[in-house]
């Protein structure tokens, strides 16, 4: 990629047309982030493999990223609170619990994903 040459506002500019040219030097490539769905499924495997007694994991976007751990049993809901809060550098807040939506008999802990 060449860059341009300006020049500054009134200098000459037969001056500059006969001055020999530098090398120009390419701007290293980085390595390139990485992309939203690979970093949402980083975060949702983590979840799946940290708690494998959930029946579900799902995020979903409403204005903030959320997460839902679905489980079966309700003694599993204390366990998996306390864990979420030193996970992934604590990304993780404003966890509740409640009822998983159509699903009568499981137990829902949601929580803000903060990155």
């Amino acid at each position: 990629m060449v860059l341009p040459t300006f020049t500054a506002v009134g200098a000459n500019v037969t001056e500059h047309a006969h001055q020999p040219t530098g090398q120009v030097e390419h701007f290293p490539k980085t390595p390139s982030p990485k992309g939203v769905s690979d970093q949402l499924g980083q975060i949702r495997d983590t979840l799946s493999s940290e708690f494998p007694q959930a029946s579900a994991v799902t995020l979903d976007f409403d204005g903030a990223l959320h997460a839902h751990i679905d489980v079966r049993d309700g003694h599993d809901i204390p366990i998996v609170e306390a864990r979420l809060a030193g996970m992934c550098g604590g990304i993780f807040s404003k966890v509740r619990h409640g009822a998983s939506p159509n699903h009568p008999f499981q137990h829902r802990i949601s929580m803000v994903i903060e990155r």
